[in-house]
């Protein structure tokens, strides 16, 4: 279990759940390969996002330690389990992906996935680890870095592997995910503000509340909007279908909305975001996503 929790197997179910639904919408049986490189691909995409989570609690554990939330625990847990054998795991971890992200690139005939491994490397790694530690290095790295690594990549590796390459539709789409998903992360920054504060590190583009959930409230209506054009338009267009749409992904993200506009314009007040379950707003958005692929397949 002090492994599951290092790893934050709390995200895992949504991962699934949104590469299952990338899956659904992109999938064609003339274009996309056989099921053995599908599972490769999830098992690849799994152990290259955990990679990124480990080294997210393995070098910052001396700071998180200060924090009084479960970020403490986290940080303790990971001191308990020794830093050593946590770092050996992470190599390991991105040797493994390495691997199967040549062995992919050449099942499919394509540089994408080792591309991307690349990319992720720089991007998700270095969103942590020294010595390029972007999550510390101001809010513009700190957007980039993450929206890149943990929500632009997944959506991308995707059909990536599906179609072997990319149109104008996949990468606005992904530019509504990963609005929306940033959006949803401010959230889960400002859980940490306080210390954040006492610590000088600046992952927010404001010291206030009510400014963030503008910024938040903002980027998660024009990434629902964004996201809502696209799949509606995926198939064959129609009022209907636009209407469906917008009614799943309101309803999968009217949480967060609720919470961002009470704290943007109604009472912002920190103790809203203490107790929010961040990745429950993370699975809610890719069940949706799920149901709209089922929705535009069938």
């Amino acid at each position: 279990m002090t492994l599951f929790r290092i790893f934050r197997s709390e995200y895992f179910f949504g991962l699934w759940v949104g590469c299952i639904a990338n899956l659904t919408l992109w999938f064609d049986p003339e274009r996309s390969p056989s099921f053995f490189i599908i599972l490769l691909t999830l098992f690849y995409a799994g152990l290259f996002y955990s990679a990124g989570f480990l080294a997210d609690s393995l070098w910052d554990a001396d700071l998180e330690i200060t924090y009084e939330n479960e970020k403490q625990q986290l940080a303790r847990i990971v001191n308990d389990f020794g830093k050593q054998r946590l770092k050996f795991l992470l190599y390991v971890s991105l040797c493994v992906a390495g691997i199967l992200s040549i062995l992919l690139a050449w099942l499919i005939q394509s540089a994408i996935p080792f591309t991307l491994f690349i990319v992720g490397l720089i991007c998700g790694i270095g969103y942590s680890a020294p010595p390029l530690r972007f999550k510390h290095r101001g809010f513009l790295l700190h957007a980039i870095s993450l929206g890149v690594s943990a929500f632009f990549l997944p959506v991308f590796l995707v059909v990536g592997i599906l179609q072997s390459d990319f149109t104008g539709q996949v990468f606005i789409l992904g530019m509504g995910f990963s609005m929306t998903h940033y959006a949803l992360e401010i959230g889960n920054q400002l859980k940490d503000q306080k210390f954040d504060a006492l610590l000088k590190i600046h992952t927010l583009p404001y010291t206030d509340i009510r400014s963030n959930a503008v910024t938040a409230l903002t980027l998660l209506v024009l990434g629902l909007a964004i996201t809502t054009i696209v799949l509606a338009n995926h198939f064959h267009f129609s009022i209907w279908l636009l209407v469906i749409v917008s009614l799943v992904i309101l309803l999968a993200h009217r949480g967060p909305l609720i919470v961002f506009w009470k704290s943007a314009y109604e009472n912002p007040n920190a103790d809203t975001f203490l107790s929010l379950n961040y990745p429950s707003w993370q699975t809610r958005s890719m069940v949706g996503l799920f149901l709209i692929a089922l929705i535009t397949r069938f």
